[in-house]
């Protein structure tokens, strides 16, 4: 009984069988080629196929292909071969397919390919956890321990080969041959079912019925009793197999058979053994091609199916609920026009339909056909091909029909004739029109009409119009409902009217925006079973009337799960659910419980839009009819809100810093494929992620599949995604989880969702361990800190005392230094004095012999004194760098004799033992032996410091290698060792000095003497024990190279001849009393000098010196000097530095900044002989400098030489051609004056009126000033200046303008007349204008 249950269930379905909607697979999708011949479903829920050139995966988003072509990662070409006949897999994640005759598998943890045989593999299968090969004429099974085919069982003939391979429920192993059908149980022998028979394919199916396609005879059915039934095709024969070449074959939940032929698909039901075959169409949806290979079925149900040239199409036989029937008035199974009005149905279950310009349309639903009726002026039809409304009235059985511009059509079914009331009766066109928009049969007798003038109504029987409202009155003409109470709703749009039929006193008006109603115009009004009234808006959503309280409550996108706003229909379906009809789908209200569920325009509903205008029909058996604009679609309510197929999320790629990841890849995240991890874990610099998802869901979803997702520990909401991939960028390093779920608007089921960990790790520097030794440094390096500051304080405090203690040290020595400088000043005054008097009694002829050789005596002593006082100032040079070493190589032995023999008269009348030894007489080396002098004389002088009488004093000579090693030896005092290491210091002074040494010391001689022997890269060395006496030693390196270039200069030594510093030079020639070689003259004029010093005795001396040649005159100070160079204007000036009131350097400044006397030319004189007096001198504008004691000769010389340059520069000035003053400006201002000069008797050289008055206006001088300063500088008056510039510029053009005559000449220079201008040009250049341009001519 209960068989005969579901086989009544299942002929009634299939009654109303539906055409399929395909969807399909192509190479625009990516698939590697279209001719698909293996099919498989893996353990994700991917689908894998296999083509004739290469390997596709589809995951219900993209499909990869792999194909011997393609290149992997790595660079390796694929072990994936051209043709895939067989695909199949295990639970433990392995795929294997036979690529090019190998076998090869894939796995799907560890994503690679291997390849396990490669030839002769012709067939595969898996069942019974083993997998079946045939290679050659044997079978085998893969041993997964060994990883190697293990022999089963051989086929009985040598060229048999196995086309497929299955194994039962009952484990008996079918082999399929391409010469017969052969069986193996185990224990038995094998045996042989159907011989002869190319077999393509094996199937069981739920009846245990085993199912064999041969190739090309047709289909075998064995029974499990052993029977076999056959199918072949039979043209004769409308219910049998579409073709005798069968390939594959699967069974569907519902029990059908899906066999693929080579042409179409083959739908067999068992139950009625009623075949059907779906073929390649033009019609959306349909085969792309109808030569079908695999046909398989995966876990949802779905059947998959490859073709020869048309790729992949899949469709699922439960959950494909809709069917679509496109336009094509060509065809049967096609509507007439793509927009699909208002239907309705009749008594015989047919549905009418209106369309929007291809008239009326017939769906026998039975047969799946359509029935075109439409407008022909020729014969009995429609009024018009525009239908905009359709009522049927079941006791008349017939239709009436609104329609656009054609008025009423009334078509009586049986008869099959029409009737147009508009063109057959004229009264008719006048009370109805042409239009009618709406209409409804109102308690069977009446025909309400909505016209574009408003609403009338017709008597079914009698088939009269008549006005709907008393009066005539109209209250819209937009849409209308008669409810069961008798009301008529009727609107305008905006204003909705509710009128009693049956008293139309009884009326109320309603407008939009009011109580609840929405702001926009009313489109529908509907009432459902229990008489509550609907009312939907174009852009307002949907509402209900609260007829208790007369207000509308609303349902919009903002505050339900409705699809639109927009409303164009409303039915109610036979669960009880209001049915609106959108711009964007159908929406499903249950009015109960005020839940909505929604169908899609798209996503399910296979019409790709529904406009205002388009029907919506209900059928008693629960068949929804919808009309799109582009064809017509179908499907039954009880199927539509089936529970959904078993499906998973699941995680498929992941992205690092835009590098794809693969399992044991280099970066090492993941150990297996993303969708077996549930954990991954990165470095701190793998923070930028891309993760993909994918579904295994390939049936179609009422509403398009949204999704959203979280990162826990990153994200505080929810985040919507379309495109299923995730990203996320610059993570934290930290623990987060990622959901990712389907977006449910059922809160009532729960969503898929799936979870992956994400564990970020801290880089090394940002660990707990590391955080610990963060502190643990950090208070180490605080403490040390605080101890480093500690310690600084106590190092600064220190270094400050010995920073004050030494700037005392520094400030003492320098107070020592500018007290020698100071006292050797005041030494070398005086020295002057006796040196100048000294020497003009030597020069004196009537100086006795003996008398003369005391002088020489004196005279040397004061020579001596003056070297004591030059060691003090070489050493301030030596501490400011300006000494500067002149070297040359020569003969150290005498060198050192003669300082030697300098002490040897002191040690005689000493009673020392002097001695020098030298192992050679001649030792070459390079040094500079005035400043050497100073190091051994030191030496030696410190020797005999602190020698008593009766000591031995030594100098020794040695060499070796690299250096001369030059000792002096004595037995004194000695040094104590605590003075041993500073007895080079500077001022320092050894504290074990006896009291018998009455010689004092300065502290300056040794530091002298170490810098001297460091100029020369040498080095100095003490070695003394207190009470026997010193040893010093000197070393000295050999050659030069040890200088280095600019340190010192290398000089000849005949250019630098040895200066005795101890001796002076000997006077041998006389100064002869007479001084007139030193006088000035070629002229008889008489020059003055002005001697400036604050010294009387000196001043006398320097007046007895110059008065002989010069005009003298005499001022005590600087101020005195500067006031009489001022009133006398002398020729030269000679000053002393240090002097009160003014300096002498002050005094040469104010000079040279003085117009009137900058030209005359300044000496200055002082006995502070450093480099930086001298330039602080020669910046102030000195003309010479000289030091104290200086050379009476010397001194006179270098006055005269001064004043006879002046001249001979006046002179050479008087006698060129070109008049160039810079020659005579020594100063700025002086060429500043001059340049001034130039310029006015350039502007004025022919101006005859130009004089000295008018030179001295344009310089704004009085004509005093201006002789006097003309004079001084030109040796010439301005008037004679400008007369010579301008005979100097007339000798210039008689040269160079040829073409000018002498009397032009004369004119353009101011000249009165060519014989004043001749005159005096013959007394300047000795010869006439006219004779000076003919010999330059010449």
């Amino acid at each position: 009984m209960r068989k005969s249950i579901i086989l009544f269930i299942f002929l009634h379905i299939l009654s109303y069988a539906f055409p399929i909607y395909f969807k399909h697979i192509g190479m625009k999708e990516g698939l590697s080629q279209l001719s698909v011949m293996s099919i498989y479903q893996d353990e994700l829920g991917r689908m894998w196929f296999g083509t004739e050139e290469g390997l596709s995966v589809f995951d219900g988003v993209h499909v990869t292909s792999h194909k011997p072509t393609l290149k992997n990662e790595s660079g390796k070409e694929t072990t994936v071969g051209n043709s895939i006949d067989f695909i199949t897999g295990d639970n433990q994640g392995n795929i294997y397919f036979n690529s090019d005759n190998s076998l090869v598998r894939y796995n799907l943890r560890s994503q690679q390919f291997t390849c396990l045989k490669q030839a002769w593999v012709n067939a595969i299968a898996f069942s019974g956890e083993q997998l079946w090969v045939n290679a050659s004429d044997s079978i085998f099974v893969w041993d997964t321990q060994t990883e190697e085919l293990r022999f089963r069982f051989k086929l009985e003939l040598s060229n048999q080969h196995a086309t497929c391979i299955m194994v039962d429920s009952q484990k008996r192993c079918w082999i399929g041959t391409n010469s017969g059908l052969y069986m193996k149980e185990e224990d038995k022998p094998l045996a042989y079912i159907i011989p002869s028979e190319d077999i393509y394919a094996l199937y069981e199916d739920s009846h245990r019925n085993l199912w064999i396609s041969a190739r090309m005879n047709g289909l075998y059915k064995r029974e499990p009793s052993g029977d076999f039934k056959r199918y072949r095709f039979d043209p004769h024969n409308d219910n049998n197999i579409s073709s005798n070449q069968v390939r594959g074959i699967v069974e569907d939940n519902s029990g059908n058979l899906w066999i693929g032929t080579f042409t179409g698909l083959n739908k067999y039901n068992p139950y009625n053994d009623h075949f059907q075959v779906y073929t390649r169409d033009n019609l959306p949806g349909s085969l792309a091609h109808s030569s079908v290979f695999p046909v398989y079925k995966d876990r949802q149900g779905s059947i998959w199916l490859g073709t020869y040239y048309g790729g992949v199409h899949y469709f699922n036989p439960e959950m494909d609920l809709f069917t679509i029937y496109t336009a094509d008035k060509t065809r049967k199974d096609c509507i007439s026009f793509p927009f699909v009005g208002h239907m309705t149905e009749d008594k015989d279950d047919n549905i009418w339909i209106c369309t929007e310009g291809g008239g009326l349309n017939l769906f026998d639903r039975k047969k799946k056909t359509f029935t075109y009726f439409m407008a022909d002026p020729d014969r009995n039809s429609i009024a018009h091909d525009n239908l905009k409304s359709i009522a049927y009235s079941a006791n008349r059985n017939k239709l009436y029909i609104g329609t656009h511009t054609g008025g009423l059509s009334i078509f009586d079914i049986p008869k099959k004739r029409f009737r147009n009331p508009y063109f057959e009766d004229p009264s008719y066109a006048v009370k109805a029109g042409d239009r009618i928009n709406q209409m409804a049969i109102w308690k069977d007798k009446y025909l309400v009409l909505l016209t574009q003038w408003g609403c009338v109504k017709m008597d079914l029987d009698t088939e009269k119009i008549t006005q709907t409202f008393e009066g005539g009155k109209q209250y819209g003409n937009h849409c209308f409902l008669i409810d069961s109470q008798d009301y008529i709703w009727i609107t305008t749009g905006r204003v909705i009217n509710k009128i009693n039929l049956n008293n139309q006193e009884d009326r109320t008006v309603f407008r939009c925006g009011e109580n609840g109603l929405g702001n926009q115009p009313v489109s529908a009004i509907y009432e459902d079973k229990k008489g509550r009234i609907f009312f939907g808006t174009l852009g307002a959503g949907l509402y209900l009337y609260d007829e208790k309280n007369h207000t509308f409550s609303g349902y919009t996108t903002e505050n339900s799960m409705i699809l639109s706003n927009y409303c164009y229909d409303i039915k109610e379906s036979i669960q009880g659910y209001l049915i609106i009809s959108g711009d964007k789908g159908l929406s499903f209200l249950d009015p109960e419980q005020q839940i909505f569920k929604v169908v899609e325009l798209g996503t399910a509903l296979p019409v790709s839009g529904i406009n205002k205008g388009c029907g919506l029909l209900v059928s008693p058996n629960g068949e929804i009819f919808v009309g799109g604009i582009d064809g017509l679609s179908t499907f039954f309510e009880q199927d539509l809100f089936r529970p959904a197929k078993d499906y998973r999320l699941y995680f498929s790629e992941l992205y690092i810093n835009n590098e794809l990841v693969n399992p044991s890849d280099r970066s090492r995240v993941l150990s297996d494929a993303l969708p077996y991890t549930q954990e991954i874990e990165l470095n701190h610099n793998q923070n930028n992620l891309i993760i993909s998802f994918n579904s295994n869901n390939y049936i179609n979803t009422l509403k398009e599949t949204a999704y959203e997702y979280m990162l826990e520990g990153f994200d505080n909401k929810w985040i919507n995604n379309t495109d299923n991939s995730i990203q996320y960028t610059n993570l934290n390093p930290g623990k987060y989880t990622l959901v990712v779920r389907e977006k449910q608007y059922d809160t009532k089921i729960e969503p898929q969702t799936i979870r992956m960990g994400i564990t970020i790790h801290s880089p090394l520097y940002a660990t707990p361990l590391f955080y610990l030794l963060y502190v643990l440094v950090g208070g180490g390096l605080i403490y040390g800190f605080f101890r480093f500051k500690q310690s600084q304080l106590l190092l600064r405090t220190s270094l400050e005392f010995e920073r004050k203690e030494k700037e005392r040290i520094e400030e003492l020595n320098q107070a020592k230094l500018q007290f020698f400088s100071n006292i050797s000043h005041e030494f070398r005054t005086p020295l002057t004095l006796i040196i100048s008097q000294i020497e003009l009694l030597l020069q004196s002829s009537s100086v006795a012999p003996s008398t003369y050789n005391k002088l020489l005596k004196i005279y040397r002593n004061t020579h001596n004194m003056r070297m004591l006082i030059s060691e003090l100032l070489d050493f301030r040079k030596l501490e400011q760098g300006h000494v500067k070493l002149k070297v040359y190589e020569q003969n150290i032995i005498p060198f050192l004799k003669e300082i030697y023999l300098s002490f040897y008269e002191y040690a005689s009348s000493r009673s020392v033992t002097y001695q020098f030894t030298s192992g050679t007489e001649d030792i070459e080396c390079w040094f500079d032996p005035k400043q050497m002098q100073k190091v051994f004389y030191n030496l030696l002088s410190n020797a005999f410091k602190y020698s008593k009488p009766g000591a031995a004093i030594e100098m020794v000579v040695e060499e070796n290698d690299q250096a001369i090693i030059i000792k002096i030896i004595d037995n004194g005092i000695g040094i104590s060792k605590e003075d041993i290491d500073k007895i080079f210091d500077r001022f320092y002074q050894a504290g074990n000095n006896s009291s018998g040494i009455s010689q004092p010391s300065t502290g300056i001689g040794l530091s002298l003497t170490k810098s001297i022997i460091g100029l020369h890269h040498g080095k100095i060395q003490v070695e003394s024990t207190p009470g026997y006496g010193s040893i010093f030693i000197v070393h000295l390196p050999k050659g030069r190279s040890h200088f280095k270039e600019g340190e010192c200069q290398f000089v000849q030594p005949e250019k630098e001849m040895i200066r005795n510093e101890i001796l002076p030079e000997s006077l041998t020639q006389e100064i002869p009393e007479s001084t007139s070689e030193l006088s000035l003259a070629e002229t008889d004029a008489t020059y003055t000098i002005l001697l400036v010093d604050d010294n009387e005795e000196l001043l006398q001396i320097l007046n007895s010196l110059f008065s002989p040649v010069y005009n003298v005159l005499l001022a005590r100070n600087g101020k005195e000097g500067l006031e009489i160079t001022r009133s006398q204007k002398p020729d030269i000036i000679v000053s002393d530095i240090m002097m009160p009131e003014m300096s002498g350097t002050e005094m040469c400044l104010k000079i040279k900044n003085d117009f009137d006397i900058c030209h005359i030319p300044v000496i200055l004189l002082t006995a502070l002989g450093s480099a930086e007096q001298s330039i602080e001198g020669l910046q102030r504008g000195a003309d010479d400098y000289i030091s104290k004691p200086f050379n009476a000769k010397v001194l006179l010389a270098r006055c005269n030489n001064l004043v006879r340059n002046r001249i001979i520069l006046q002179k050479k000035f008087n006698e060129q051609r070109d008049f160039d003053t810079q020659s005579l400006a020594s100063n700025p201002i002086d060429q500043k004056f001059m340049d001034t000069v130039n310029r006015i008797v350039e502007e004025n050289l022919s101006n005859m009126e130009f004089d000295m008055n008018t030179l001295a206006k344009e310089l704004g001088l009085s004509r005093s000033s201006l002789y006097a300063k003309f004079k001084a500088l030109t040796g010439m008056t301005p008037n004679d200046f400008v007369l010579n510039c301008k005979l100097k510029r007339a000798a210039t053009l008689l040269i160079t303008r040829q073409d000018l005559q002498i009397a032009e000449i004369s004119d353009m220079l101011g000249f009165g007349s060519p014989r004043y201008f001749t005159r005096c040009f013959k007394a300047q250049f000795d010869t006439t204008p006219a004779e000076y341009k003919k010999k330059k001519a010449d």
